[in-house]
């Protein structure tokens, strides 16, 4: 089964052209039911964070999971600059398309990132709108619980 998450950014700074949001967060359903572990999710975030350095196994973001593991829009156009786990529950304003403000739960065990972007196109995307968030994807076993235990 291939899952897909995704949660709102929460931060843009446009001097900086930094977007900052989280990547998973635990114990929270998706849209699929799917609740992830603290656990599980750091050692996501650590994992990713070690192939991202490995010389034999480069890796990195791209744009609507599209494209080889080392392509060039990584390595030019975007750039992690902070990744992190949290340490306490936070909440976060929201502002969603429209210019309604809502508000997003951040728990403590949290995976968080944030990206450089370089790129004008990408940046005017973010701008605009088009891109919302981050978003993970994974190939998984779905497990169903037993709902009494």
């Amino acid at each position: 089964m291939k899952i897909l998450r995704s949660v709102p950014i929460i931060k843009i700074n446009d001097e900086k052209r930094v977007l900052k949001g989280p990547v998973l967060r635990p114990e929270i359903e998706d849209r699929h039911g799917t609740v992830i572990s603290k656990e599980v999710i750091e050692a996501a975030c650590w994992d990713f964070m070690e192939r991202m350095k490995a010389e034999t196994q480069k890796t990195g973001p791209k744009l609507m999971h599209e494209g080889e593991h080392n392509d060039e829009v990584f390595n030019e156009a975007l750039s992690i600059v902070e990744s992190y786990i949290t340490d306490e529950d936070m909440t976060y304003k929201v502002v969603q398309a429209g210019g309604e403000d809502t508000e997003l739960f951040v728990p403590a065990g949290s995976w968080m990132m944030a990206m450089k972007v370089h790129d004008d196109e990408i940046w005017r995307a973010v701008k605009d709108g088009h891109f919302r968030g981050f978003s993970i994807g994974g190939v998984a076993d779905k497990l169903e619980l037993d709902e009494a235990a």
